[in-house]
């Protein structure tokens, strides 16, 4: 078991303004809130690498059911079924199609190109 010892100075003055403060606030945990902050920045990015997935599970859930499917019906029935999760951003939506065009689950219609075709 750790011996510590602790004693209190009983000479210490906290001074505000000139003026002896009767209470004071201390912040003894100064150290530990810069791993903190690094810790919180993991987290967020685990945080947005889980919502890439959760967009991409649900086009393709969305795809798969639909078969073709315009940008706009596309983007309005993700917000539908992620919402109670959380509201993606349309950046993140439109990276995500890119990839799923690109990784060959899904294509443009060679006809219109604001419409999606499912492939897998």
């Amino acid at each position: 078991m750790d011996q510590s010892l602790f004693s209190i100075n009983h000479d210490f003055a906290l001074i505000r303004n000139g003026k002896v403060q009767k209470r004071g606030k201390f912040n003894f945990v100064g150290r530990l809130q810069l791993s903190t902050e690094t810790s919180r920045q993991e987290e967020n990015e685990g945080i947005v690498a889980l919502r890439v997935l959760r967009v991409q599970e649900a086009v393709v859930k969305i795809m798969k059911m639909r078969k073709k499917l315009t940008n706009a019906a596309l983007q309005t029935e993700l917000v539908e079924m992620l919402k109670n999760m959380f509201l993606p951003q349309k950046k993140m939506i439109k990276e995500q199609i890119e990839w799923l065009i690109e990784h060959k689950y899904m294509k443009r219609a060679d006809d219109d190109l604001n419409t999606f075709i499912y492939l897998a």
